[in-house]
């Protein structure tokens, strides 16, 4: 087991960026995110040894411990001075002089895995296949007592040595064996035009192995599929501009319509995504039908058979099985029963001002166009609500509510209207 990792991740942002290098995406993942995934799983200590923007780094880690995306083995450090923050966490861990450690640079997020447990496996540097005497900084493991001896002998020549002198350093005075990798694992990114070259590698070897396991594409060059998507093998249609971001997984026999948006969500199997919906952090359950141009917000989860169509927008919305919703509607908080049908132009009037709260819909039930709920309110199972209605009070099993103003017809009405008007205009010019 590799006792720790230390990632150096303390660079400055570069030129025309907000963000240290760590925090720049790559097909949506952050830089040190696909540096934390390519680590060995049995890494007992992940070190991220920060700068000056560690609260930024800190806040972003919480976040994916929080939803999963990275074990609770990663800490956050700030630090001045890396070789004197490496010796002190050492000790603070508890490494012995012949534990492995490895020392990962924060620009280098196309890694492969194999690569990076090999190399967590035995005191060794990456080289490039095609030009292993030409070092370049690289991730490099090493014996700790080693890498004390180095450190202790560098720091007597540079008070704070950076990440490039320490590794030239360990280098040139430690027998290291050579692990030889893709050129491209080791492109370093320090500027926009090598994170646009970058995100391009990454992209061409995710499509590229999803068309070898029988996705198709139409357009794969027009793909965009970040590190973290599974895709089922078999029947799998993805069409032109699909982006997929985060921790996404895609059952068999779906398609993702042109232009459509995933991030962070489960999608199961035979769905059809119209195009250019936008789905984010939700749960589609099998044989579902989603848009065109429909929008799945955090927190909503869709069971099987589920039908939301053209400019529908769910958040926070459970919705069971054969729930339709085919128009122009607002479901936000809510919960709505098996077999209800949702008309066009519905809004869950989730939100006082102040609080959001809860509508809940039976099953069974008939809600007609253009009716709004004001929560918090509930609707029996088999209640029909006529078109128009505004609803302010809980509705009983299978009732009928219509409420909607008195009709009323004036004959020629519309004659004197237009003259009225007429009149009016000339009066005034």
């Amino acid at each position: 087991m590799l006792k720790a990792a230390f990632i150096i991740a303390n660079a400055p942002c570069p030129s025309n960026s907000l963000l240290p290098v760590c925090l720049e995406k790559i097909l949506g993942d952050a830089i040190l995110l696909w540096q934390i995934c390519a680590l060995p799983a049995e890494t007992e200590h992940i070190c991220v040894i920060t700068g000056n923007k560690h609260e930024e780094i800190v806040e972003l880690i919480a976040s994916w411990k929080s939803r999963g995306d990275v074990k609770n083995n990663i800490e956050c450090y700030q630090s001045s001075n890396i070789v004197h923050t490496i010796l002190d966490l050492s000790a603070t861990i508890g490494i012995g002089p012949n534990t492995l450690v490895l020392l990962l640079p924060q620009t280098q997020p196309l890694i492969n895995p194999d690569a990076m447990k090999e190399l967590a496996s035995a005191a060794s540097v990456l080289v490039p296949d095609a030009q292993p005497g030409n070092l370049t900084t690289s991730p490099v493991s090493m014996h700790f007592a080693e890498l004390q001896v180095t450190i202790n002998q560098l720091v007597q020549q540079v008070t704070e040595p950076s990440w490039d002198i320490l590794f030239d350093h360990i280098v040139k005075k430690i027998q290291l064996k050579h692990i030889k990798c893709d050129p491209k694992d080791l492109l370093h990114v320090q500027t926009r035009r090598e994170l646009h070259e970058i995100q391009s590698v990454a992209r061409s070897r995710i499509v590229n192995h999803w068309l070898s396991t029988g996705v198709a594409f139409i357009e794969p060059n027009s793909a965009f599929i970040g590190p973290r998507v599974e895709l089922a093998e078999c029947g799998v249609f993805i069409e032109p501009q699909v982006r997929l971001e985060g921790k996404i997984i895609v059952g068999e026999g779906t398609t993702i319509g042109q232009g459509s948006i995933i991030k962070n969500s489960s999608i199961g199997a035979n769905i059809e995504i119209r195009p250019y919906c936008v789905i984010d952090t939700s749960v589609v359950g099998d044989r579902a039908k989603i848009g065109p141009f429909a929008h799945l917000r955090d927190g909503t989860q869709l069971e099987t058979n589920v039908h939301l169509g053209n400019f529908v927008e769910t958040k926070k919305a459970l919705l069971h099985s054969g729930t339709k919703a085919n128009h122009l509607s607002y479901l936000g908080d809510c919960e709505i029963g098996e077999r209800t049908n949702i008309g066009a132009g519905c809004i869950t009037c989730n939100y006082d001002g102040f609080n959001k709260h809860q509508t809940t819909i039976g099953k069974d039930a008939f809600i007609g166009s253009d009716c709004q709920l004001i929560a918090p309110v509930s609707v029996g199972d088999g209640a029909i609500l006529g078109a128009g209605t505004t609803l302010t009070s809980d509705t009983p099993k299978d009732a009928l509510v219509v409420r909607r103003a008195e009709t009323k017809i004036l004959e020629r009405g519309a004659e004197r209207l237009r003259a009225k008007l007429k009149r009016a205009m000339l009066e005034s010019q």
